[in-house]
């Protein structure tokens, strides 16, 4: 009986070690491939509908050509957006980004990697860029020369009362 007992544990071993090997002949392999970004973060303070430029640099660390993509919110805009580097290049991207409206605000740039493998799955790997953005109201052109007039006007009488001759 305990013979028959160690048949059944072997028995058992060599079952999960064939479904092993199967799924691992079966199953392409994923490696995953890395991405430089620089910087991994942007502070950005701007006015609402005005639009500020940041420059971001995406370096392929791996010795295998590589297509990516950058992705975000539709405030930002991306030149280039798709791109392709060979292995140890790096692409300088200009990222435009245009708040439209006012308060504090978090949002995040994703660099995709853009890969096929050879059974044609699609693999999306990525870094991504936090970016906060601090966002200002507009000030009208008219208050602020409304505001520059009556400074200017102020200090000229100041001037003028200070300066007349006393009687």
């Amino acid at each position: 009986m305990n013979a028959g007992c160690r048949t059944l544990q072997q028995a058992g071993i060599i079952k999960k070690i064939s479904i092993l090997a199967f799924l691992f002949i079966t199953i392409p392999p994923v490696i995953a491939q890395g991405i430089g970004v620089a910087p991994h973060k942007i502070e950005i303070e701007a006015v609402n509908g005005k639009t500020v430029k940041k420059q971001l640099i995406v370096f392929n660390p791996s010795d295998e050509h590589l297509d990516f993509e950058i992705r975000a919110g539709r405030w930002f805009g991306f030149s280039p957006r798709n791109f392709s580097l060979s292995p140890y290049e790096k692409q300088n991207v200009l990222a435009t980004i245009t708040p439209e409206k006012t308060g504090s605000f978090e949002e995040t740039i994703s660099i995709m990697l853009k890969q096929k493998s050879n059974k044609g799955l699609a693999i999306n790997l990525g870094a991504a860029v936090r970016v906060k953005i601090t966002s200002k109201p507009k000030t009208s052109t008219v208050i602020g020369a409304a505001t520059t007039a009556s400074i200017i006007a102020l200090g000229l009488s100041v001037f003028y009362v200070f300066s007349r001759p006393k009687p």
